[in-house]
């Protein structure tokens, strides 16, 4: 099997249809719907796995994570009311080094 490189999937915008159509592309052999399937097991696995709270780590790509906010007290710009904000879990995601040679180049 070969690697999808950062170069053939450079120079668009990619939505979860594209994915899988550059997929298809690169692996003829399999169907579509099979490819869809595994493109959405992958995206679910990580959605649960950070709904769980754990980090998730692609080598020289990056990592996906849940960072929590804390509650607090911030104000209506309208009328300048105190409003209670409560605290959240927010997802981020830090480039790899490898990664970000390869944006800064």
């Amino acid at each position: 099997m070969s690697v999808i490189s950062i170069n053939c999937l450079a120079g668009f915008s990619m939505t979860k249809r594209d994915l899988v159509k550059k997929l298809q592309s690169m692996f003829p052999d399999f169907p579509v719907k099979d490819i869809g399937v595994v493109v959405d097991v992958i995206f679910r696995g990580m959605g649960k796995a950070l709904a769980r709270d754990e980090k998730i780590e692609i080598r020289n790509f990056g990592v996906f994570g849940i960072t929590k906010r804390v509650s607090s007290i911030g104000r209506n710009p309208r009328t300048g009311e105190a409003v209670y904000i409560p605290g959240r879990n927010i997802a981020f995601f830090k480039t790899g080094k490898e990664l970000q040679e390869r944006i800064n180049r």
